[in-house]
Parts: C-alpha cells; sequence; structure tokens
C-alpha cells in the first residue's frame, strides 16, 4: 500500500492523521533543527503521516541568500530491540587469547531529514540525527549536533537506498579500495588506517515517482547500518525499525532442504 500526499489526497490525509496523528514538543527534536540551533527551521509538532515504526512531520528550511524556503520531511522512526552496538576486538593483536564481543543494546528515535522531491540532476542529501537515541552512537569529537549526512543519487533514492564501503589504508600511503553509491558527507568519524561500511536504506519511503511517498508494506528491517573496522576490532551500529528479516540466500538454502526432504521421502 503507496500513497503520495498531495492537493488531492489532502483531505484524505488530514483525516488519516487526526485519528493516528503523532504530536511533539520542541523540545523532542533532534537539536541541529531545534530553534536553538536552527533559526531558520520550522518544523510542525503534528505528524502528517503515520506508519507503524515511522511518523513522518513536515518541514521548512528558509534559504537567507536566496530567499528560497525548502521543503523536507523530518522522519522519526521509533528504533526496535534489534538496534545495537556490536564491538568486536581480536585479543590475540594485544596478546591475549580469544575475541571479545560486546553488544550494547540501542534505544530511543533515530531522525531523518529527506528531501519531499528528488533532484534528478544532483546528488540528493539525506541527514540522520542520532542524538535522540540512547547511548548517542555518534563517535566524532568534532560535531556537537549528532548529525551524519549522506548524499545519493536520484536513482538509486528510488531503488530504496544505498551503500559505500571503504577498505582504509594500512598507513603506507597506498589507495584505498572505495565501492558503493552512497556518498558520506559529514560527521562520521573513522581513522585514516580504519575502513568503513554504510548501508543506508529508506525504509518506508517510495520515490518512484520522483516525489516523496510512503510505503506501509516495506518490510525491510533494517534502516542504517554503519561499520567501522581496523586489524582488530571493528564497531557495528546497527538501527533496526522492526525484525531484520532473514537474507533471501537464506530462504533458498531452506526451501533446498525442504525439496532434498521431500525427495528423500518419497524415495523410501
Amino acid at each position: 500500500m503507496k500513497f503520495y500526499p498531495s492537493t488531492l489526497l489532502a483531505g484524505v490525509l488530514s483525516l488519516s492523521a487526526s485519528a493516528h496523528a503523532a504530536f511533539i514538543s520542541v523540545d523532542e527534536l533532534p537539536t541541529a533543527v531545534s530553534p536553538t540551533s536552527c533559526a531558520t527551521c520550522a518544523v510542525t509538532t503534528t505528524s502528517a503521516v503515520d506508519l507503524p515504526y515511522m511518523s513522518a512531520f513536515d518541514m521548512l528550511r528558509y534559504d537567507t541568500a536566496s530567499g528560497a524556503v525548502n521543503e523536507s520531511w523530518l522522519l522519526r522512526y521509533n528504533l526496535h530491540a534489534n538496534s545495537k552496538l556490536t564491538s568486536v576486538v581480536d585479543q590475540s593483536y594485544l596478546g591475549g587469547d580469544g575475541i571479545d564481543t560486546t553488544i550494547t543494546p540501542y534505544s530511543g528515535y533515530l531522525w531523518m531529514e529527506v528531501p519531499k522531491t528528488l533532484d534528478f540532476s544532483n546528488p540528493n542529501q539525506f541527514s540522520v540525527y542520532t542524538d535522540k537515541i540512547t547511548p548517542d552512537p555518534d563517535n566524532s569529537p568534532d560535531d556537537a549536533l549528532s548529525t551524519w549526512r549522506f548524499s545519493m543519487a536520484a536513482i538509486d533514492a528510488v531503488n530504496g537506498g544505498a551503500g559505500y564501503y571503504n577498505s582504509g589504508d594500512d598507513g603506507s600511503g597506498s589507495p584505498v579500495i572505495e565501492r558503493g553509491n552512497l556518498s558520506v558527507l559529514d560527521g562520521i568519524f573513522t581513522c585514516i588506517e580504519c575502513g568503513i561500511d554504510v548501508r543506508l536504506n529508506l525504509v518506508g519511503l517510495d520515490y518512484s515517482s520522483g516525489v516523496a511517498g510512503f510505503d506501509f508494506l516495506d518490510n525491510r528491517g533494517l534502516l542504517l547500518e554503519y561499520a567501522d573496522f581496523f586489524d582488530y576490532f571493528s564497531d557495528t551500529r546497527t538501527f533496526a525499525v522492526s525484525a531484520v528479516p532473514l537474507p533471501a540466500a537464506f530462504w533458498l538454502f531452506a526451501s533446498g532442504l525442504i525439496g532434498l526432504f521431500s525427495l528423500s521421502r518419497r524415495r523410501q
């Protein structure tokens, strides 16, 4: 089930929103877009669209240089219990034995600002705000607003998201290996020798028309996953909005086992 907010649907949306609308106070907004940090931002405190795991709020940004007003959606995602920080340390690099794994659960809300209309000529920006997550997963010493900024081409947004991989550098000055269609603009901090792996899924969004719509049947559990790694450690931050579905390869493997089992029974 998909729909696209428009003038024609305004009456239907107002009825839907009035029945299940989410209400927030200014204090619940991420710091980066609150009145104390962004004097040119305006966010409605009543949601326009609500999915089981996400509420969408209208947002305006005033450009003082051009006088233009830019519209976007400010999305509040409810984090599922599968959201966590997984830290892995290989003690053999440190003179010890075994591998230590520590899991720290995340709770709260991940906020994301997304364009209402895609620009097919230029990259589109998607901003993730993490300061309403406990504990705050932001590890950048230079980012007081806990903001991660990404960009992707319109076609990748239409396809539902994008990923980025950087293998890092061993310190020798050799080029790093990079691939993917997601650009990391700001906020994510990693050392020169370390690598990062990021996946951003636009869960609940449908850009197939070029205008942001909402897909009530989007069953992707994983919203964002960000890992940084080095020779002996890795930190993986997982942000899920529902139970993460098993990968397609698992179901293919499982169906193969079922088929073999059925064939074995018929032979018997």
